[in-house]
C-alpha cells in the first residue's frame, strides 16, 4: 500500500510503503518541472501499458477493506497505517474557516447571503415592497423576466430613482416610478415594476455595501464611498478633475488616482458616467496582467472583444489597495462630469473573478471558485462572435441545469436554452454544459464573475 503525503509550505512530498517512509525520502516540489508555476495539486494515479487493475484512493474516507486504525492529528478520517504527525487528511472538516470561508456559518461576516443575495417576485400592488433579504442592498441590479425592458441599476449613493441601463450608453436617468426605497430587507418599487400577469416576473441582483458613505482622500480624486470590506465590495462616487479637460491630457505625467476603500487591490472595477451618454467601462483581472497598464476593458452594453486605450483609460494602471488610476478619457474623467465607479476583490469562499477556455462540448469546461455558485455572469473576450454577457442564477433555477438566462448587453426576455448555454452548480464552482459560443466554444477565452450561495467547507451538491 503506497502513502503520499504532501508539505505544501516546505514543497516537498514524501512518499511510504506499508506505512513505512522510503529510506527518508522527500521530493522538493520546486525541482519537478512544471509544479512550481501551478495553481492546484490534483492527486492522480496511473500506470504505463494495460492493466486491468482497481485503485483504491483514501484521502481519510476510510480503508475499504475496514481496517481503520488510525486518524489523522485531529482525530479524523481512517487509516490502515498511521498518518505522520501534523498532517491532515483531505477533507473539507479541515480547511480553516480563516482561509477558506471567511463569510460562511461561522464567520463573524455571516453567511453570503448576508452580503448578495438574487430576489424574484411578480409584480402586484403599487408601491411594491420586495422582501427577502438579509441584509439592507446599496446596490439593486433589476430585470424584468418576461418583457423586453432594459436592465436598471439604482445605488444608495446615486440615491433612490436614479437608474442606469445596461444595454444602452445613456445617461443616469430618474425613474420616480422605480425603485422608491431602500429597506432592512429589500426595496421598494412603484408602478415601473407592477402588474400581475405571467408576462411581468421579476429578478433582483442585490449587494450590501456599506449602508452609507465615508469621504476617502486617498487619491488626488477625492471620492465617497460605501464600503463593505468583509465582502470586498465598494460603490465610489466622483467628479471629473478640473485638470481632465480632454482624453490626452495627463496632470502633468501623473495622472489621476481616486480611492476606492477596499484595503485590497481590486479585481473588477466597473465605471459609469452619470452625466453624459458614454457607454460602461469594466476592467477584470482575466483580461491579463497588464488589464490596467494596457488599458484594457469591456463594455456591459456591447458583444465587442476586448478593447484596449492605454492611458486614456486607466491612467498609469496603478490599481492597488487603496486606489485606482485613470487617464483623462471623458468617460471615465472629465471636468464638469460625475462618475460611479463598483469595485471588487475577491473573497475566498464568497466570490471569484477569473477565466477559462471552452471546448464547444455538452462535457465543458469545470471551473474552480471554492463554493457553490449564487449568480455568475460569463463573457468572452477574444472575440466578438456570439459574445454576450450571460447571466444566470441559483433562484431562477435551483436545480441543474441552470439554463434560465439573461444577457447584460440586451432587453430582450429570459431565454433558455438546455443544449446551448446551460450550466450546472457545483459545490466547488460551476461546469458548462453548452456547446454555445457565448459560453463555451473551443478555443474561446471567456472572463467570469461569481458570488457564493455557500463556501465549499460547508456546501452540498445540488
Amino acid at each position: 500500500m503506497l502513502g503520499f503525503w504532501f508539505d505544501i509550505e516546505g514543497e516537498e512530498f514524501h512518499v511510504s510503503v506499508n506505512g513505512v517512509e522510503q529510506g527518508g525520502n522527500n521530493y522538493n516540489i520546486a525541482n519537478l518541472t512544471g509544479w512550481p508555476d501551478l495553481p492546484n495539486y490534483i492527486p492522480m494515479m496511473g500506470r504505463a501499458g494495460s492493466y486491468d487493475e482497481i485503485y483504491h484512493w483514501n484521502f481519510g474516507q476510510g480503508d475499504p477493506d475496514g481496517e481503520n486504525n488510525f486518524t489523522d492529528s485531529e482525530g479524523r478520517g481512517g487509516f490502515r497505517f498511521e498518518p505522520p504527525e501534523d498532517f491532515l487528511s483531505l477533507c473539507t472538516a479541515n480547511m480553516s474557516d480563516d482561509d477558506y470561508a471567511p463569510i460562511g456559518p461561522n464567520g463573524v461576516a455571516g453567511n453570503p447571503d448576508k452580503h448578495f443575495d438574487t430576489l424574484i417576485w411578480t409584480g402586484g400592488g403599487v408601491p411594491t415592497n420586495v422582501r427577502g433579504l438579509n441584509f439592507q442592498p446599496d446596490l439593486v441590479w433589476i430585470k424584468p423576466r418576461g418583457q423586453g425592458w432594459s436592465h436598471k441599476l439604482y445605488d444608495s449613493l446615486r440615491g433612490v430613482t436614479k437608474r442606469f441601463e445596461t444595454d444602452g450608453n445613456g445617461a443616469e436617468g430618474t425613474e420616480a416610478t422605480g425603485l422608491t426605497s431602500f429597506n432592512p430587507d429589500g426595496f421598494t418599487v412603484g408602478n415601473e415594476y407592477h402588474g400581475t400577469d405571467t408576462a411581468n416576473n421579476y429578478v433582483a441582483f442585490c449587494w450590501k455595501a456599506g449602508n452609507g458613505t465615508v469621504e476617502n482622500g486617498d487619491g488626488n480624486i477625492r471620492s465617497t464611498i460605501s464600503v463593505n470590506q468583509d465582502a470586498g465590495f465598494s460603490i465610489v462616487s466622483y467628479d471629473g478633475s478640473p485638470t481632465g479637460t480632454s482624453d490626452s491630457a495627463t496632470n502633468g505625467g501623473a495622472y489621476w488616482q481616486v480611492g476606492h476603500g477596499l484595503g485590497k487591490t481590486p479585481e473588477l472595477i466597473v465605471i459609469k458616467q452619470r452625466t453624459g451618454s458614454n457607454g460602461w467601462y469594466v476592467g477584470h483581472i482575466g483580461l491579463g496582467s497588464d488589464v490596467w497598464t494596457a488599458g484594457k476593458s469591456l463594455a456591459f452594453q456591447t458583444t465587442a472583444a476586448v478593447s484596449t486605450a492605454a492611458n486614456i483609460l486607466w491612467g498609469t494602471g496603478q490599481v492597488d489597495e487603496k486606489v485606482f488610476s485613470l487617464g483623462g478619457w471623458d468617460t471615465v474623467n472629465r471636468n464638469g462630469h460625475q462618475y460611479i465607479a463598483y469595485c471588487w476583490t475577491g473573497i475566498e469562499g464568497y466570490s471569484k473573478f477569473g477565466t477559462y477556455k471552452g471546448n464547444n462540448n455538452a462535457d465543458g469546461p469545470f471551473v474552480y471558485t471554492g463554493f457553490k455558485p449564487a449568480f455568475t455572469i460569463c463573457k468572452r473576450f477574444e472575440s466578438s462572435s456570439g459574445a454576450n454577457w450571460l447571466m444566470h442564477d441559483n433562484k431562477r433555477d435551483p436545480i441543474n441545469p441552470v439554463d434560465r438566462y439573461l444577457v447584460t448587453d440586451g432587453s430582450g426576455t429570459e431565454g433558455v436554452n438546455h443544449a446551448g448555454t446551460s450550466v450546472d452548480y457545483l459545490s466547488n464552482g460551476f461546469k458548462m454544459r453548452g456547446d454555445d459560443s457565448a459560453t463555451n466554444a473551443s478555443g474561446g477565452d471567456y472572463i467570469y464573475i461569481a458570488f457564493a450561495e455557500m463556501p465549499f467547507k460547508y456546501a452540498t451538491a445540488r
